[in-house]
């Protein structure tokens, strides 16, 4: 069934229908056109993805001509990471929403150290080959880049990865002092602070508090009101010490001329890392093989299976609702679904019932699992929520409204990353319903939980 889903929506997003006037249609066909024009993306090679990491972690001392520009006076660590964090890539100081155990309504921003690593990290420190096997690649990469190799280069990715080491072991190695006790005795989160708190006691070393501030402020849509982002706004920390060992190595990093330019070095290194995937295979291949001659096509007999497929895979992440709203046009709209939220309604009432009644639960437990099941809009997933059904299309098109998408895969690329980064930090001004996080997608078959929100989903018949 899944097959033939995916090739009803290759049809729908090839076919240019005169008729659709919707901004967030006409954005995904022009999408998937992109991801398929496989002749341009060969044409324009690397040059995009170039110019990009230098715009943003750039200059770096990894590459030649960056190394006889690189000053590392100009080098400022917090500007950079500024710019990283645009497009989701956000190491040192990575942040997201997970509901308050006070008020589960409302969202909470939570520290957490999960991003923090390079891809690599922790397994590189366990695998001596998996260790030559990066080195390996990154020469390969930069020879592809233009970068002469040398000893010097190679000295200075052993120096990155070594940083990255330094990261791992104080993930590895936590110690149960005061911070690591006060996050034991704290919620299931972390430890809650407000930010001027976390600040002083494991962010001062390297950063001002408005530092922070701002960084954070930057990462908030204009919507999102970021003047509320201030010193009292309380937090959720995990890990805390972690963070105190991870800003006082970047502040002696950043003390001193030589491990600055390791800590550029690491950051662009982050950066292509993040990104990598941002470029057709071919080209990645091209790239990281010694001998050309290895390179096999990515693609089959017709030439186009496994461009199409990989195309409605990042179309489907990227634009989701979008793309659930053209398939629901063309292939839902006559199906009765009247009844469904029904039953589903009868169901909770049912559970509910069921929670009040049982003897096992203590009042407390009783209460959040109530509160719980009452903030459950299962409704809104029972495979696509009304609102994109409509012919009037003026919601679905708000959504996309910042999205710019063009006949360039990778410009349209970013253009998703900054599109869903912004979208993901909207949850901390609006209330916590499970369901103003986004829509499932109308076009996956199989019913599933996602747990995060706490959802059943399922497809509507």
């Amino acid at each position: 069934m899944q097959e033939k889903t995916n090739g009803e929506l290759r049809d729908i997003l090839e076919w240019q229908d005169p008729n659709d006037s919707s901004s967030a249609h006409q954005k995904a066909r022009l999408l998937y056109a992109s991801c398929m024009d496989n002749a341009r993306m060969q044409s324009v090679g690397l040059e995009p993805w170039l110019s990009f990491i230098e715009l943003i972690a750039g200059p770096f001392p990894f590459f030649n001509k960056s190394h006889l520009q690189w000053k590392a006076e100009e080098f400022n660590w917090l500007t950079v990471l500024m710019r990283m964090s645009q497009y989701g890539i956000a190491p040192f100081l990575p942040f997201t929403f997970t509901p308050n155990d006070s008020q589960p309504e409302r969202n909470i921003i939570q520290f957490r150290a999960a991003n923090l690593l390079l891809p690599l990290g922790s397994y590189l420190n366990a695998n001596e080959s998996a260790y030559n096997g990066i080195i390996e690649t990154a020469r390969h990469l930069l020879l592809g880049l233009g970068t002469e190799w040398s000893q010097k280069v190679e000295e200075d990715l052993n120096d990155v990865l070594t940083l990255d080491k330094k990261f791992v072991e104080y993930k590895e190695n936590s110690t149960d002092d005061e911070s690591n006790k006060e996050a034991e005795d704290g919620d299931a989160t972390g430890v809650s602070l407000t930010l001027e708190q976390f600040y002083n006691r494991y962010l001062n070393a390297f950063m001002a508090l408005e530092d922070l501030l701002e960084y954070i402020r930057g990462r908030m849509p204009v919507s999102g009101s970021p003047h509320l982002i201030t010193k009292d706004l309380l937090v959720s920390v995990d890990d805390p010490d972690f963070f105190l060992r991870v800003h006082r190595t970047l502040a002696e990093y950043n003390g001193n001329a030589h491990l600055k330019g390791v800590l550029a070095n690491y950051l662009g290194w982050i950066m292509a890392h993040g990104t990598w995937g941002f470029l057709p295979k071919s080209v990645r291949d091209r790239l990281t093989r010694a001998d050309p001659a290895e390179v096999t096509t990515n693609e089959t007999a017709d030439g186009r299976i496994f461009t199409w497929r990989m195309c409605l895979g990042t179309l489907k992440a990227g634009m989701r609702t979008a793309v659930g709203s053209l398939y629901v046009v063309n292939y839902y709209l006559q199906r009765p679904t009247a009844e469904i939220p029904e039953i589903v309604e009868n169901l909770k009432t049912a559970l509910a019932q069921l929670i009040t009644s049982v003897s096992w639960m203590d009042n407390e437990t009783r209460a959040r699992a109530l509160c719980k099941l009452r903030q459950t809009d299962t409704s809104s997933y029972l495979g696509y929520p009304p609102d994109i059904m409509v012919n009037d299309h003026d919601k679905l098109d708000e959504e996309y409204g910042d999205m710019l998408i063009g006949s360039d895969f990778f410009q349209n690329i970013l253009s998703i990353h900054k599109h869903l980064q912004s979208k993901s930090m909207r949850g901390l001004f609006y209330e916590n319903n499970y369901a103003s996080g986004g829509n499932m997608d109308p076009t996956q078959n199989e019913a599933f939980h996602m747990c995060e929100k706490n959802a059943m989903c399922e497809k509507m018949p």
